[in-house]
């Protein structure tokens, strides 16, 4: 019991790590596991075929998503004009 202690207490450190560092990140995740698992529970015949792939496209579109953020807000507010005539 005491290593499933641990491992659920790594786990809520590095999701509350995650939300601080970069929430949108998280909350993108949170919303792909979720949809994935509400695709997952459907009784649609051939849902378990993809929903492994559906999980990877939410999760890709995510990191996608926050990684487009984070060079958005590197990029200098004001960039400089080019002095062409």
């Amino acid at each position: 019991m005491n290593r499933v202690t641990a491992w659920l207490r790594t786990a809520v450190k590095e999701l509350w790590a995650l939300i601080v560092d970069d929430w949108y990140l998280a909350a993108g995740a949170m919303a792909a596991i979720g949809i994935t698992y509400l695709v997952s529970r459907t009784d649609t015949p051939g849902t378990a075929d993809v929903t492994g792939w559906l999980l990877v496209a939410l999760v890709v579109a995510s990191v996608a998503a926050a990684v487009r953020r984070a060079v958005i807000a590197a990029l200098p507010s004001n960039p400089p004009e080019d002095s062409a005539p």
